[in-house]
């Protein structure tokens, strides 16, 4: 379940990357996170921005 949990949110974060054309400031508004959060779920995941 926990890989599932993963699988999406990180798809959650790369659509919202996508639609704020890499801005993490944006990003991190539209999902209602810090930037830091943010920044940490991309380190997490490998995701660049």
């Amino acid at each position: 379940m926990t890989d599932t949990v993963e699988q999406i949110e990180k798809q959650i974060i790369r659509e919202a990357l996508v639609s704020s054309k890499g801005n993490i400031a944006k990003t991190a508004d539209a999902l209602k996170v810090t930037e830091r959060m943010l920044g940490i779920r991309l380190k997490k995941y490998d995701i660049a921005s």
